[in-house]
């Protein structure tokens, strides 16, 4: 990835995969965006599933932080863990609502925007992770669905609902109320040989708790992939060159900034087209 894992002290991302040319495949992130697009058609198709229309929402659940509206499954599943812990649950809702603050101090957010972030179920001891997981957290923007076609399956250049709500202050779907997904692994990592517990560092926690990932680092990663940083492009593991990171060569608005070096293509227009915007 172009954004350095060093910013996250993540450990090493799953083995990556390759196409049949070779290119570089994205991991946990593609697939996670991959699924919740499939839970939004989904939904668009009458089976709401998980993703709730706003009026069954437990005003419990639902937490206004500037102008982002959050959304904690946690809480609507009247669950003990993730962000609803019933000792330091405030603290990691209080670790969000200050990076989206601090979003909000550096980006021209529009005055009518409000976008909405699911967050998704944590992974932690009351829903353990049970499959090989390296990841700290997962997080996306969702895409549209209606406009003849789609990231992930059609070549182009996407702006997610996330950024594009920031940015314009319309909502890019308003019969859906969800513009991007946060998922958070309070649980442990796993690979195929070591298992290894995570504990974390939260705003305001007294400073001889350094040796903990830092929460407040891993959410500001995850909400940057929200804004469109999404890792489709990536360093070719032989010749160093930047590759298209899926199948589809489908791309993020940030990613088309990164496709391009001081005015010098670096992805061959076979690879990398116009935005469709």
């Amino acid at each position: 990835m172009l954004i350095s894992d060093k910013v996250t002290a993540q450990p090493q991302e799953s083995p990556q995969l390759q196409d049949s040319l070779g290119t570089m495949v994205c991991g946990d992130l593609n697939s996670f965006l991959q699924e919740r697009q499939m839970a939004y058609k989904s939904y668009k198709n009458g089976v709401s599933g998980e993703l709730l229309n706003q009026e069954n929402w437990n005003p419990a659940a639902v937490f206004q932080c500037g102008s982002f509206t959050i959304h904690y499954q946690d809480i609507e599943d009247n669950s003990d863990g993730g962000f609803a812990h019933p000792t330091i649950g405030e603290a990691r809702r209080s670790t969000l609502c200050a990076v989206l603050k601090y979003i909000e101090s550096i980006f021209d957010v529009h005055p009518n925007a409000n976008p909405t972030i699911h967050v998704l179920t944590s992974f932690d001891d009351t829903n353990p992770v049970t499959l090989p997981t390296t990841y700290l957290g997962l997080g996306g923007s969702f895409y549209s669905v209606e406009n003849g076609s789609e990231f992930g399956n059609d070549p182009g250049v996407y702006q997610g609902f996330f950024s594009s709500f920031i940015q314009t202050g319309i909502d890019q779907d308003a019969d859906f109320d969800y513009d991007a997904s946060l998922l958070v692994n309070f649980d442990k990592t796993i690979t195929t040989v070591t298992s290894s517990n995570i504990e974390y560092f939260n705003l305001n926690d007294p400073l001889e708790n350094v040796n903990k990932y830092d929460l407040f680092t891993l959410l500001l990663h995850e909400v940057g992939h929200m804004m469109g940083i999404s890792s489709a492009i990536q360093e070719h593991p032989l010749n160093h060159e930047a590759v298209c990171g899926n199948f589809a060569n489908s791309f993020t608005t940030f990613d088309w900034i990164f496709g391009y070096l001081d005015s010098m293509e670096i992805l061959p227009p076979s690879r990398f087209r116009e935005p469709n915007w």
